[in-house]
């Protein structure tokens, strides 16, 4: 049971994190704003903020809830699929493993979808034009392409992994897949271990603090500048 519901779990927590680095590159985190004005102009970014590469809203914080319904829909049914057969039935087992294949397809559906929209067009559009980001603009030596990479090979591992365990399904008892073990290893246990390392080491949150470290340190700057301009102001007016 924990071999079909934890995968999905962890890509609830990718499209969260992608979300998040998608917003932060692209529109920033607000950190350090200081005046009201820049608050409300930094909130109304966010509020109208499009796609990653033109004008519909795919990296908005709608598609991401709506890959989160999907993976709990997908979650729910794979629990539900993996209880049906306890009442030792023929008919509750042939009817948990459709329940299961649903779930499965739902969870691939989500995950094609949001590797070929969501990562696909964010990291084509900072390749095309790396001035699309603001911390990139700040600095350059910022390593958003590392965190997009990793983000992108979790999504291909749960693609695979959800394929295979598919085909598990459909094939049934006799199958090819179910009846070596070395699938699962392959193609479930090794996939999500790329995936728990590629976390481990380049965790998106990182670039997201990242940023905000940056936008706090303009922010510092930016007041420092301004102070010494009310500073010259002052020594002009007083020489006159």
């Amino acid at each position: 049971m924990l071999l079909l519901v934890s995968p999905p779990l962890l890509a609830a927590t990718l499209y969260v994190s992608h979300g998040r680095v998608a917003t932060a590159l692209l529109h920033g985190t607000g950190a350090g704003a200081g005046t009201n004005s820049d608050k409300e102009q930094h909130s109304r970014r966010r509020r109208h903020r499009g796609c990653c590469c033109c004008t519909r809203r795919c990296c908005t914080p709608t598609w991401t809830k709506v890959y989160i319904l999907a993976d709990a829909t997908a979650v729910g049914t794979q629990l539900i699929g993996t209880v049906l057969p306890a009442s030792g039935t023929a008919e509750a087992a042939r009817l948990g493993a459709v329940v299961v294949l649903v779930g499965l397809l739902v969870q691939l559906v989500a995950l094609g979808v949001f590797l070929g929209l969501d990562c696909g067009r964010l990291h084509a559009r900072l390749r095309r034009d790396p001035s699309a980001s603001r911390a990139m603009l700040a600095d350059p030596g910022v390593n958003w392409l590392g965190y997009l990479v990793v983000m992108e090979v979790a999504a291909a591992m749960m693609v695979v992994r959800s394929v295979v365990r598919g085909a598990e399904y459909l094939e049934g008892q006799g199958g090819v897949v179910m009846g070596h073990e070395v699938f699962v290893y392959v193609f479930d246990a090794l996939p999500m271990l790329v995936v728990m390392v590629g976390f481990l080491l380049l965790h998106p949150s990182r670039l997201v603090r990242e940023v905000r470290r940056l936008e706090e340190k303009g922010w510092a700057a930016r007041g420092e500048t301004a102070g010494m301009g009310e500073l010259l102001e002052l020594r002009g007016g007083s020489r006159g």
